[in-house]
């Protein structure tokens, strides 16, 4: 499935900045896991439509991400991000065989507790825009890797410990097509994405441009090319140098 490079930016600004509870500098990490967690449950087949019940294999997930990306005063506790995410506007929860959603902004109060959501049978649903990213692979993959730079940068080696599949790869070239040459191929890359992204990184918003030219942002595949050979938009991002470095470890 093509995602064009406007539907991708747009979906990926909600996610690049969710609505989180603070501690002093330290922002929770509970919605960027619990999306993390229901990528993985859509790559192992446990989730086919859209539609995400509040499961124990949702929790279980949730729990295994969660410790990884914790504070010391982080707790697991999967129901405020379950409720809270509908706040960020692509997501909503609900009862199972109903339409009508349970969190509506302005009067919204404490989160159902985790029996409750058990118990009624709520279940969760996506935007169709972004439910279209998270219904294929490739673009799964690419919003994975787009939380994990955002959010969890530093944990990025622990994280793709926790993945079960293998990652997607793009269907094989037709046989007698060539590349652009390296260099070349390469220039027209990092020029595009970093005009994309206005030369800031996408993880901290870092933005350093000399004389109109020269900027400490670098260009990084989110799929690496000898992987599948993509160098669209939607398979670039803007990193500074830190965030290049802890992407690839």
């Amino acid at each position: 499935m093509a995602v064009d490079n406007q539907t991708w930016e747009h979906w990926l600004e909600r996610v690049y900045n969710l609505r989180r509870d603070k501690q002093g500098s330290h922002e929770r990490p509970h919605k960027p896991a619990l999306l993390l967690s229901i990528i993985d449950l859509l790559d192992r087949g446990v989730i086919l439509e859209n539609l995400v019940p509040f499961s124990d294999e949702l929790v279980r997930t949730f729990k295994r991400y969660f410790e990884v990306v914790r504070a010391s005063n982080d707790t697991p506790t999967i129901e405020n991000p379950f409720y809270f995410l509908s706040g960020d506007k692509f997501w909503q929860v609900s009862l199972r065989n109903s339409s009508e959603p349970l969190y509506r902004e302005g009067y919204a109060s404490a989160a159902p507790s985790v029996g409750q959501l058990r118990d009624q049978g709520v279940a969760g649903r996506f935007a169709d825009g972004f439910w279209s990213l998270l219904s294929d692979p490739i673009s799964r993959h690419q919003l994975r890797e787009a939380l994990i730079a955002r959010y969890f940068p530093e944990k990025r080696e622990e994280l793709a410990g926790l993945v079960s599949q293998p990652q997607p790869h793009q269907a094989a070239r037709p046989l007698g097509e060539e590349l652009p040459p390296a260099p070349a191929r390469d220039a027209a890359f990092r020029r595009m994405i970093l005009e994309v992204y206005d030369y800031r990184c996408a993880a901290c918003g870092m933005r350093v441009l000399l004389n109109q030219r020269i900027s400490l942002v670098v260009a990084a595949h989110l799929i690496p090319f000898e992987v599948s050979p993509n160098d669209k938009p939607t398979n670039g991002m803007a990193l500074c140098p830190n965030h290049h470095w802890a992407m690839g470890q």
